[in-house]
């Protein structure tokens, strides 16, 4: 006869199991509703961030990758389900329940302490971004309005000997070497500029958009500033911007991975709206614009 533990032990775990594949397929069936709201991402192989899904077949790798990691918890939970019902008596039950009870609460908790911590430290950098964001806009623009008024350009004639002899003009020598900073500050600005533009490209942290429209309007008003404010003889202009991007690291990693990721985008468009079109009777179509 079967002892009456072992058959209170099988109907429980009978049940655990059913509950545990339950939740499984609660789990999946909710990441899929919550992506229709919610953007949804993993961490990029290459740069070691965060890249949000954006495109259908993005959001599909997110899910399976979600789907695989719940398959093997499931499977785990459940070998730990079965271990915990062949247990040799009653007592023994009780302390590995007490056991496996305790080391659980303290995950749960280690969790959430962790994810509490995560989530400060989320918000704190986004206050941060968007302040660093909006000194480097106002300090930006405050710079290319003053270069607009002529006075503060310096002399145009100034003779070699100046340079060697300083004294001879020092108010000259002062505003040349003022305006060679406000030409490196620039394309410094420009570069960092760039550089937040294609990280955020590649990334798709585009939020509400106007970041980025505001970051492509600044862009444009530097490298207009460089090109238009500065006598081309003695400053390299918008040039030095890409020899500077040219020879920085995250610029060549971060670059092609936006352009491609952008090509893809829009042929995803392109074929989704000429499909559209086609339905209609139509063939023309828009093809996009560049980032």
């Amino acid at each position: 006869a079967r002892h009456p533990l072992r058959e209170v032990a099988q109907e429980a775990l009978e049940v655990c199991c059913r509950t545990i594949e339950a939740q499984a397929a609660e789990a999946k069936v909710a990441i899929r509703e919550r992506v229709k709201h919610y953007p949804c991402g993993r961490v990029c192989e290459i740069t070691g961030f965060l890249r949000i899904a954006r495109a259908p077949d993005e959001i599909e790798e997110v899910l399976q990758a979600f789907e695989e990691r719940v398959a093997v918890e499931t499977r785990e939970a459940l070998t730990q389900a079965v271990e915990i019902a062949v247990v040799p008596s009653a007592t023994a039950l009780a302390d590995v329940l007490a056991r496996r009870l305790a080391f659980w609460e303290a995950e749960i908790e280690d969790s959430w302490s962790h994810w509490s911590a995560q989530a400060s430290v989320f918000h704190d950098a986004c206050r941060g971004a968007a302040e660093a964001w909006q000194q480097l806009r106002d300090a930006a623009e405050a710079l290319v309005n003053k270069l607009a008024d002529s006075s503060v350009m310096p002399p145009e004639e100034t003779p070699p000997i100046v340079y060697l002899v300083p004294f001879l003009d020092i108010r000259a020598v002062q505003r040349h070497r003022r305006w060679d900073d406000a030409h490196d500050a620039l394309v410094k600005a420009s570069m960092c500029v760039a550089l937040l533009g294609a990280w955020t490209e590649y990334h798709n942290l585009r939020g509400d958009g106007e970041v980025l429209r505001e970051a492509r309007e600044l862009l444009y008003s530097l490298l207009d500033a460089l090109d238009t404010r500065f006598d081309p003889a003695r400053y390299a202009g918008g040039e030095a911007v890409r020899t500077g991007l040219a020879a920085d690291e995250t610029w060549c990693l971060i670059a092609p991975l936006a352009i491609e990721a952008w090509k893809q985008q829009r042929f995803s468009r392109q074929h989704a709206s000429a499909g559209d079109l086609c339905s209609l009777g139509l063939s023309d179509h828009a093809e996009g614009e560049a980032p």
